[in-house]
């Protein structure tokens, strides 16, 4: 996390921590038919499995640590909030954005899909943030010199939080004169997964012509992938959500879009 005394401490995964690809070749045993319809076939697969990517939620509007223009020292004008539970709960890269709770007149107030928050009554999941928010680090010399002016309570009141899906893992706002607990690309996207399968058919007419037809597929089962999603913490209304796929801005085959079949006929002499 960010720590105003260890600027080198702020460090975290920049790649998908695991990675796998798997290919295999098979030349099918033939035997000799009238035209060579048992003879020269072959079948190529690819199998590319990837975890999620790291996510750095940050906010570059609200100087919670008050450092103003120092802020730069700890690697730019953004922020962490505060992560309380396990990152993995967070489920970014779908196509529902994150889930969301706000005290009337928050700042997320404003957004219609962030459920209501209010210091008395039943919160459902959304207590999760009240409770956090009340754990939360605060400013002692700041509280000294005015009472309540560091509170986890008054930064959940003026913004609003985020709840994992399953009610385990909370992101909210730090108290003001603080650093959020969060680490650096501390939650992950969506993971990775494609399947390419192609095959292949050759005639021989002599020892230097020959004719090969192949049929390409990539991602063979058509699975829909989504990319990382959007990590803008101060908009709940795209925070997590995923509109895209991987190879959006790639126009290179087998990189997530939706199923492709590629045919190709190849002469050599």
């Amino acid at each position: 996390m960010q720590d105003g005394r260890n600027v080198a401490g702020y460090y975290g995964p920049f790649t998908p921590a695991h990675h796998l690809g798997i290919t295999a070749t098979y030349a099918i045993p033939g035997r000799k038919s009238r035209a060579q319809l048992l003879q020269g076939w072959e079948i190529n697969s690819s199998v590319n499995l990837q975890s999620g990517p790291p996510v750095n939620p940050v906010d570059a509007t609200d100087d919670f640590a008050g450092i103003g223009g120092g802020r730069g020292l700890l690697g730019g004008a953004s922020e962490q909030w505060s992560l309380v539970g396990n990152p993995r709960n967070f489920h970014l890269g779908k196509t529902t954005p994150t889930p969301c709770y706000a005290f009337a007149g928050s700042r997320f107030a404003s957004n219609p899909a962030c459920l209501p928050l209010t210091l008395t009554g039943d919160n459902g999941a959304g207590q999760a943030c009240i409770n956090a928010a009340n754990q939360e680090v605060v400013n002692a010399q700041m509280n000294a010199e005015i009472p309540g002016s560091s509170s986890g309570l008054a930064s959940l009141q003026r913004f609003g939080c985020y709840v994992s899906p399953n009610g385990k893992s909370v992101l909210l706002p730090p108290a003001q004169g603080t650093f959020g607990t969060m680490g650096r690309n501390a939650l992950f996207g969506a993971a990775f997964g494609e399947w390419d399968f192609s095959a292949s058919k050759k005639w021989t007419f002599s020892e230097r012509v020959a004719l090969q037809f192949r049929a390409e597929f990539f991602n063979f089962l058509n699975n829909r992938t989504y990319s990382g999603g959007t990590a803008s913490i101060t908009n709940p209304a795209t925070f997590g959500l995923a509109t895209s796929a991987p190879n959006s801005s790639n126009p290179i085959n087998g990189t997530g879009g939706p199923r492709e079949v590629q045919l190709g006929l190849k002469v050599t002499f």
